[in-house]
């Protein structure tokens, strides 16, 4: 816990300790049924790949949520990187007053994505694909079988990078980013990684780079609109967290 992460007032360090332990232990088993499945079913699937004979990694990470504080994230090491699964945290005491419960109460809470799990059970690479009407998909599945997904062809996606200095004391954040290409981009957005961040050793100034994979279900995309999206999203950057494009 540090000044971006505090413990609320209200709890005394002990109960913070008691419920911090509680949840992450839960959360550990609950991970670690729902990634030994997976590699059961691609197992099962015929798979021979490396991973899965690796023990399972987690680690946790601090995080920020409205309505949690002390916040983490749980990742796992998986298929040779990180995956963010799951955030969690304390609730906050006003979320259970509002609830109707007493001052006394404690609790944490979480959550899943399930669309998440269902890619990794399944081997789904696009979260998108839960949306298609395309019958290549939705004909590979049967109720009760977890069936491990075979891909077909699709259009050439559009990759473009956006870097710029941050302002000292930013609070610009990865899901603020997501959230502005999102909004632009809607559904031609594959995927948002932050892809490098460095301080300038002179300056100080600190720096970002997000690549933005553009690319649509059922059709080519164009530069033209990629660069429109793309100017919109640097505007963006720029107007609300005051960042200065390389």
């Amino acid at each position: 816990m540090n000044s971006g992460n505090p413990k609320q007032d209200y709890m005394t360090d002990r109960q913070v300790e008691l419920i911090s332990v509680h949840l992450k232990k839960t959360l550990e088993y609950l991970v670690n049924q729902v990634f030994e499945t997976a590699k059961e079913s691609a197992r099962l699937a015929g798979s021979t790949e490396p991973y899965l004979n690796e023990p399972l990694k987690v680690r946790w990470v601090e995080a920020y949520f409205p309505w949690t504080s002390p916040s983490w994230e749980i990742e796992v090491w998986w298929k040779g990187e990180w995956l963010e699964c799951c955030g969690c945290g304390l609730v906050q005491q006003q979320v259970l007053l509002n609830s109707g419960l007493g001052n006394d109460k404690l609790g944490w809470a979480f959550g899943v994505g399930l669309d998440r799990i269902a890619m990794l059970l399944f081997g789904i690479p696009d979260i998108r694909l839960f949306w298609t009407l395309d019958e290549r998909f939705s004909n590979q599945f049967e109720m009760g079988k977890i069936a491990t997904f075979r891909p077909y062809s699709k259009f050439p996606g559009i990759k473009r990078d956006v870097s710029f200095w941050l302002p000292s004391e930013s609070l610009l954040h990865v899901n603020d980013v997501m959230e502005i290409v999102r909004t632009h981009g809607n559904d031609l957005i594959e995927n948002v990684t932050s892809i490098d961040e460095f301080v300038h050793p002179k300056t100080g100034k600190r720096s970002q780079c997000y690549r933005i994979n553009y690319q649509s279900m059922d059709r080519n995309l164009t530069n033209e609109e990629i660069n429109e999206i793309h100017k919109k999203v640097e505007d963006d950057l720029i107007t609300y967290f005051n960042v200065t494009i390389r």
